[in-house]
Order: C-alpha cells, then sequence, then structure tokens
C-alpha cells in the first residue's frame, strides 16, 4: 500500500525559523513517505495556483461560504512524482487525518481567504480546502 504523509497548518504545518530581523515565523509544509521534501509558504506562491468559493461545514454544523486561493493538492504530488493511494495530514497541534488520493481531487493547499491571507486564527497560513467534503 502506497503512502504519503504531508504535513500542513490547519491540518499541519510545522514552524520552522524565526527571522531575527523581521521576527516573522515561517511555516514548512514537510513531505515525507514515498518522496521526501519541504515547501514553505513561499515556494507554494510560485506555484500554479486557483481561485475558487467553497461552502464549508463546521464542526457546530453551521456553513461557512468563502472565496480561496490556494494550489490543487495534486500539483503538488506531482513536483514530488509520487501517486500515493493514501495521503496523511498532520496538523501543528498533533492532529492526523487519512484520506484516500481519490477523495482528494478537489483538496487545495489555500494560502488567501477573501482575499486576504489565512490568519492562524482562520487556520492559516496554509490551510487545506477540500471541495465538497463538510468539515474540510
Amino acid at each position: 500500500m502506497k503512502r504519503i504523509i504531508v504535513g500542513i497548518l490547519a491540518l499541519s504545518l510545522l514552524l520552522g525559523c524565526i527571522s531575527e530581523e523581521k521576527e516573522e515565523v515561517k511555516y514548512t509544509i514537510n513531505i515525507t513517505g514515498l518522496a521526501q521534501g519541504e515547501l514553505n509558504l513561499s515556494d507554494l506562491k510560485t506555484m500554479p495556483s486557483e481561485e475558487f468559493n467553497a461552502i464549508l461545514v463546521k464542526s457546530t454544523g453551521t456553513t461557512i461560504e468563502n472565496s480561496w486561493k490556494g494550489v490543487l493538492l495534486g500539483e503538488v504530488l506531482q513536483k514530488y512524482d509520487v501517486t500515493p493511494d493514501y495521503v496523511t495530514f498532520v496538523a501543528i497541534d498533533g492532529y492526523m487525518s487519512t484520506m484516500e488520493l481519490s477523495d482528494l481531487g478537489n483538496a487545495y493547499l489555500c494560502y488567501e481567504m477573501d482575499g486576504k491571507d489565512i490568519s492562524q486564527e482562520d487556520g492559516g497560513p496554509i490551510r487545506l480546502v477540500i471541495i465538497d467534503q463538510p468539515g474540510k
């Protein structure tokens, strides 16, 4: 069984380093499993991106609609030339979710919500958004 683990904040991102000059926190997406690598927010922003609207369902059942900008997860996997059967997302708080790749055709690693950078309070700076899957 093929596996790949992608680390992403909100559903992942691990704290990288802190720049002394700007005191800016930098985040890294760690890729392990069938491929090894790291992507930071700047790397992600250089990849082909899409803008779209999505309605997300919160755990309380409340729905929210936002516009998003991000990179299709498939583009990231293609960059590392892997086609796993499953992808495991690990959040900075330790939350894990494993999903079949066949369910991730509409999964995006988003860095903008409603035209602005995604705040940490909203699950940023990078957030996994899966269109047509409640709570994702």
